[in-house]
Parts: structure tokens; sequence; C-alpha cells
């Protein structure tokens, strides 16, 4: 023991190569990379497809002007300014997903693929109702942590750690007195300052956020996951998505249910449509990560507006809740895996955006990756295209409600931090016997809020068998 402190010596060990240790893990018949070699690559969608969507989720969020405006800097930019300079930079060319699982999850069926070559499993695979998902985000899921830099953090994952790891606690230690190092030290283990100055000798106590994921265990065996998301995407650990049966008799969808009942809140809070963000994974296709699913569309505005409206009948307001969902499971499905892909209406002044409609081609047909990027390559190159510089693009841009849903059954709630200050951060669960969330904030009402959801999704329920 060093200078007469006492120390507590921990081992613990996480599973993997260390020698004469049991597995923690059953051995797959399909190995864990097998249909890498074969999933298709993530499609870079029509620029005219991308403007077009644009100005649809655009619309419920700006004035008629405001609008007109941003249809005339996307026919722009879909013209002389984008095409010519997309085309100039060159850029405009296991888990499993099961739609059958009576027919793919089986042993035959993981039998028959582990025996199908690598460059090909994914087809055969798909042809069976089973998309398979990349894999890639798995190698950063241990060892992986993130490395504080003074503009930008690095992800280093080390290849070589052992899967064991032993501490050494000082119980006769200190913890930081100062608030400033018990903030830094929340940011990373050691605080980024402790990071940039060796000879900071500063600790984080209980929680790193810089690790790639922390289970956290109490001495009543409770569990929670502290997760940090720049390695690696939800899909990664969350997996099984669930529904309440009582939405399903409905006939809705229940995550539609539930982003709608966001855009009422909403409207009840502030009386305004804003930006909505709800994850979708691109997992299905190589190396995908995340698009953006849109719940703010001109479906919803007219949902929200028939349940403010009080001379609204039920009947009304039942037929326009029942279009929004059906809109929002259409959008939902064009930015999510093996998604269908949708007509969003023209690009000529003074034609109105259309709804959704479905075509038979499967294509990751997301928008706001692909905008993002292109909005990235003009400032590269000093340019400013009026679509950007648009109100429109402004509003889309700034979300005001972030959501992502915690569709594991292991999960009993969770949350994550918002954008920025005027952002409503809002983790949800959809379960049989009901469904709920945290909502984050900085600066806005989230009690507020909470109340406004709450009393939106009783409305909702009142009218759920109203002529369905």
């Amino acid at each position: 023991m060093q200078s007469g402190r006492r120390h507590a010596l921990r081992a613990l060990r996480i599973g993997g190569p260390v020698r004469g240790a049991a597995t923690l893990l059953h051995e797959s018949r399909i190995p864990t990379d097998h249909f890498q070699d074969s999933l298709p690559k993530m499609p870079v969608p029509a620029l005219s497809d991308t403007l077009s969507k644009f100005l649809y989720f655009a619309e419920p969020l700006v004035s008629d002007d405001e609008h007109l405006l941003a249809r005339r800097g996307a026919s722009a930019f879909a013209g002389a300014e984008g095409q010519p300079r997309g085309a100039a930079a060159g850029v405009l060319e296991p888990d499993v997903f099961h739609t059958k699982p009576k027919v793919s999850q089986t042993p035959l069926w993981r039998e028959a693929v582990r025996l199908m070559p690598r460059s090909v499993a994914f087809y055969g695979a798909a042809a069976t109702g089973a998309y398979a998902l990349d894999m890639s985000q798995y190698a950063n899921l241990f060892r992986s942590t993130r490395l504080p830099r003074p503009e930008l953090d690095e992800l280093s994952t080390c290849s070589d750690s052992r899967h064991v790891a032993l501490f050494a606690v000082c119980l006769d230690g200190s913890s930081p007195e100062e608030l400033g190092e018990v903030n830094r030290a929340m940011l990373h283990g050691r605080g980024i300052d402790g990071w940039l100055d060796e000879s900071d000798d500063t600790r984080g106590i209980d929680r790193w956020f810089d690790k790639s994921f922390q289970l956290v265990v109490t001495e009543n065996a409770k569990a929670a996951i502290n997760f940090e998301h720049s390695w690696g995407d939800g899909v990664s650990v969350m997996t099984d998505a669930f529904t309440t049966a009582a939405l399903k008799k409905g006939g809705v969808s229940p995550d539609g249910m539930m982003q709608m009942s966001f855009q009422l809140a909403m409207a009840k809070m502030s009386g305004r449509t804003v930006s909505t963000y709800e994850s979708a994974s691109t997992a299905a296709f190589k190396h995908g990560r995340t698009e953006t699913i849109r719940a703010a569309t001109p479906e919803s505005r007219a949902f929200t507006d028939a349940f403010t409206d009080p001379a609204a009948t039920p009947s009304a307001r039942a037929a326009a809740m029942r279009a929004a969902v059906r809109n929002h499971s259409r959008v939902s499905r064009d930015a999510l895996i093996g998604a269908r892909r949708h007509g969003y209406g023209s690009l000529r002044e003074g034609s109105a955006p259309l709804a959704p409609t479905r075509l038979s081609v499967y294509v990751g047909a997301g928008m706001d990756r692909h905008l993002w990027v292109l909005q990235r390559m003009a400032a590269e190159r000093g340019l400013a295209p009026p679509l950007f510089e648009s109100e429109a693009y402004r509003r889309l841009s700034k979300i005001v409600i972030s959501t992502s849903t915690l569709s594991s059954p292991a999960l009993a709630n969770g949350g994550f931090g918002p954008f920025h200050p005027d952002c409503f951060a809002v983790g949800y669960v959809i379960r049989a016997d009901g469904c709920g969330g945290q909502i984050m904030t900085y600066q806005r009402d989230s009690t507020g809020f909470a109340d406004c959801m709450v009393a939106a999704m009783r409305e909702m329920r009142d009218v759920l068998h109203v002529d369905s």
C-alpha cells in the first residue's frame, strides 16, 4: 500500500479472449460479418427528389411568402447551381431485420445462409424477407473511448486491449472540490484540461461520458446504461421493436400516434408547428448510420388544426388524425431501412407539394443527410446558394423537438440531451400496458410540454374508434 493509504483491488472480466475463461456469449451459426461484403451501398438520392422533399417538409413551418422564396431557391439550385457542381465533385453517384420470421428465423434458414458466399449472402437472405444490417459499428462497441482534443474529439479503439480490467480504488482519496473540476470530469474521465495538460491529475468519479458505454449496477440489482453516441447508433444496442395492443386494435401505428401527440402538444403549448426530428436507422446499407424522419408535415398541421379548432367534430378530428398517422408511416418508410421511394411533388413555382405516394423502387430515400452534405460542399467552396440562405432552410434545420424511441423490453426508460437551448429532447417508450418518456430541455417548460402531451394523448384516444 502506498503512503499508508488503503486500496481495494477490483477485477472485472467483460468476456473475450481471456485464457482459461469461459465465454459469456453463445456462438452464432452465421459469422458476425457474413453479410458485410454484400450489403448494398447507401445510394445518393436524386437532387430533384431531395429538393422536392425539402419544400414539402418546410411548408408547415413557414409563411406562404417564405415558402415561395424557398421554391425559387430550390429551382435555381436544381438547375445551374446544384447539379454541375455536384457532378464536378464526383459525389452524385449480424443484425437481421426479419419481415417473415416464420421463414427466416429458423435453424434451416441460418444454415442455408451460412453456406452462401459472402458476396451474395445479403441478396439470398433478402429473398426470404430477411434484411441483414451493417455490423461495422460493433468493432467500436468495446475498448473504445473519446480522446479530448482542442477542436474536435478523437474516437479511439484499442484493438490490442484484453477484456480484463483491474482497478485500484483509493479509499482515502478526496473528490474534486472546485465546481469547475467536477464539470470537466463529467465531460471526460479526467476533464478536458487534464488531457491537454498532463500535469493535471483530475479524475472522474462514477460516470464516464467519454467511454462507448457504461453499465451502472446499483446495490438493489437495478441497472442503467450511460451511452456515448459517436462510435455507433442505437440500433447496435437496442434492436427489437414492439407496439401496444390497443393502438394496433385501433388500426393505427403506435409510433405515428406518439409523434402526432408531440405535434399536438406543441400546438397546444405555443400555437406553432415546429421542425421535428425522429431518428431512423440506415443500417441496411454498408456503413449506414442514421437518417431523419420528419414528423412535422402538412398532414400533421391539418391534424393539429382540427384538434385545436373548437368547432371541429369528432369525426373530422378522427379523420385528420388517421390521415396524419398514415402519412407519418409513409414518411418513416422513406427514411428507414428498405424504404419505398415516394413522390413529393413538383419544383415548378406555383405548384403545391404533393403528399407521399407509393412507388415500387426500394431505395434509401432520406432527405436530411443529402441536403446537409450539399450545404457543406457549397460552404467549403465559398458559395452561398439562396436555397441555404432561405428562412425555410433555417427553420427546417433548427430542430425544436428531437425524439427517439427506446425500443427494447430490457429498458424501463431513458433519455438524451437537447440540441440547443430552445430544443425539447424526448426519449419515449411504447409498451403493451402504456407509453411514456423523458422530456429534457435547457430553457423551455418541460413540465408544461409534458402536461400538453398527456392532454393530447387523451384527446386522441377519445376519437380513436370514431368512424374506424
